[in-house]
């Protein structure tokens, strides 16, 4: 299977952690957990945990909370539905009920734009939602700021 011409793990945990700090900043304390899969790797060619282009915890908090494994297993499961059906979670929640299956997440927090899923766990659904949205267009910019670059060197063939 392709990786990713433009995306790499190391760049993709620089966007996050740029988002996640413009974003939540020191306003209050938060610890949140983000999951961003491989817009190359599609749902039923490749098996989900091979499918993580990056996984990784978030805190500003001097105490470890206590719910971070569930916020884990529930991010992960916002970005695996939101890959598998290439919808975003709140979309399954409130109109396609009917795609869950036993062991998915009921919770809104995770996206699929263009290929690019992600989930978040950590906050109110609709930070998450928020923080979703603003890591899928970080990745979008630059992909298409390095498409441009290649357009403007004339380069044929992706390498």
């Amino acid at each position: 299977m392709s990786e990713s011409a433009l995306l790499s793990r190391d760049l993709v945990e620089r966007i996050v952690l740029k988002v996640v700090h413009a974003l939540l900043g020191e306003a209050k304390p938060w610890n949140l957990y983000v999951v961003v899969m491989d817009p190359t790797k599609p749902y039923l060619l490749v098996k989900f945990r091979d499918a993580i282009m990056f996984e990784g915890a978030f805190s500003l908090n001097s105490v470890a909370s206590a719910a971070a494994v569930e916020t884990k297993a529930i991010a992960l499961k916002k970005a695996e539905l939101s890959w598998r059906t290439e919808k975003d979670t709140l979309v399954i929640q409130m109109q396609l009920p009917h795609l869950w299956i036993r062991g998915d997440v009921t919770y809104p927090g995770g996206i699929f734009r263009d290929g690019i899923a992600v989930g978040v766990s950590g906050l109110h659904w609709q930070e998450d939602q928020a923080l979703c949205e603003e890591i899928v267009a970080e990745i979008k910019k630059f992909c298409i700021g390095q498409s441009r670059e290649l357009q403007k060197e004339n380069v044929k063939f992706v390498t």
